[in-house]
């Protein structure tokens, strides 16, 4: 989804109401949703008006269904660092607007992780979970999950600190996953587990 552009927001609304209507059917209580680019450094007021909309009317539909919107910090978005983060829910105090944590994401922004659990955890809903590093060109490098720059055993403590029960998904991405997408999920879950032991 993205919330930014005013000649597609109307469509991206609807996109997003299709989904909440539709969360009971698929068992779930959760949507995950972007705000959209640019990175909070590019975004202008009219970008932060334009998602402002957006929650506006997503949020009564959500309570009224009982789903939670799970924004995710994602690079080259609204959300790409923590104090962009912390502008969005400042924008919905509502439980209904929380997070899919992205921690490589605020890895990736320079971000310390033991900020981002002290600000984001009590409206984190979703996690996502992958490592890599950035290129001089720019690019994302995708690794296995115990390659990176994100110290996995540092998040795994802090995940059990922070009382956070919800879902860590294993997110693959880069060339392993599109050559082996089975293998890849498979070895990052187990080198996962090994660092909730």
């Amino acid at each position: 989804s993205s919330f930014t552009d005013p000649d597609t927001l109307d469509e991206q609304v609807e996109t997003a109401e299709r989904y909440i209507r539709l969360a009971s059917m698929f068992g779930t209580s959760i949507i995950k949703i972007t705000p959209g680019q640019p990175g909070s450094a590019m975004a202008t007021e009219t970008h932060w008006s334009n998602f402002q909309r957006a929650l506006d009317r997503l949020i009564p539909l959500a309570e009224e269904t009982g789903v939670k919107l799970a924004c995710e910090t994602h690079m080259r978005q609204l959300t790409d660092t923590l104090a962009g983060t912390q502008r969005l829910l400042e924008m919905a105090p509502s439980d209904t607007l929380g997070l899919t944590v992205d921690f490589s994401n605020m890895t990736f922004a320079g971000e310390i992780m033991a900020d981002v659990f002290e600000v984001l955890a009590g409206r984190m809903y979703n996690a996502h979970v992958k490592n890599g590093t950035i290129g001089d060109d720019g690019a994302w490098q995708f690794h296995p999950l115990d390659t990176g720059w994100t110290d996995y055993e540092e998040v795994m403590r802090l995940v059990s600190t922070s009382g956070y029960s919800g879902y860590l998904t294993v997110e693959c991405l880069g060339s392993d996953a599109r050559e082996k997408p089975v293998e890849t999920a498979r070895r990052d879950l187990g080198i996962l587990k090994q660092y909730m032991v």
